[in-house]
């Protein structure tokens, strides 16, 4: 009895200390996720100087054009195989912004945000959220305009936070809008991808 005792006197005194401290905290990536980061970075510095190489050399007539395409294929194989997407991504800030997908897009449909219900000010406080965007419609353009892109303020203004947009697995299989899903800040739409992006304390935004 007297062991039960203080071991709901100390289940207590844990419960008690955790409410004066506030909610949890989302965890942040340990040094496993931290590697790997860095070991899905090194592909893609890789592809850019073979890339940016071989057309120089295409250019300044050292190569012939096959050559050149072969160094393209050359330099594409470990950005392909570099698996980024079941990490954290690598997207890119510039193209968020002024990306064909973002901003002529953007421009051409006169995309806009209002808010509904709701101000700014209630934001303030939100640091990590999942966004849902409906409906997904034919390709996906609100995910794009809105979940990704950073034309039309939201995520400066309203929710400044860093996100990334779970992206079907079949985009990161096809060249061209692989790299594209990438720029926009996708990653896998994965559980487990999910759940570490939240662990590391990114907000998400999906489409459902």
């Amino acid at each position: 009895k007297g062991a039960r005792k203080d071991a709901n006197g100390a289940a207590k005194k844990a419960d008690s200390k955790e409410g004066s401290e506030g909610p949890k905290q989302p965890e942040r990536a340990n040094d496993e996720e931290e590697k790997l980061e860095e070991f899905h970075a090194k592909p893609l510095i890789l592809s850019l100087l073979l890339f940016v190489s071989g057309y120089v050399m295409f250019r300044l007539g050292f190569i012939t054009h096959w050559a050149a395409a072969a160094a393209f294929v050359i330099s594409y194989v470990p950005q392909y195989n570099s698996k980024i997407e079941q990490g954290f991504g690598c997207p890119s800030s510039w193209y968020r912004k002024f990306g064909f997908l973002t901003s002529y897009l953007s421009e051409k449909v006169g995309f806009k945000y209002v808010l509904h219900g709701c101000r700014k000010e209630d934001f303030k406080s939100v640091t990590q959220a999942i966004v849902a965007i409906l409906p997904h419609g034919a390709g996906s353009i609100g995910h794009c305009l809105f979940g990704a892109g950073d034309t039309h303020d939201f995520w400066t203004e309203v929710l400044p936070v860093e996100r990334r947009s779970l992206s079907a697995s079949i985009l990161f299989k096809i060249p061209f809008i692989r790299e594209n899903t990438l720029a926009l800040g996708g990653i896998d739409a994965d559980k487990q991808v999910a759940a570490n992006a939240l662990r590391r304390g990114l907000s998400l935004t999906v489409v459902p």
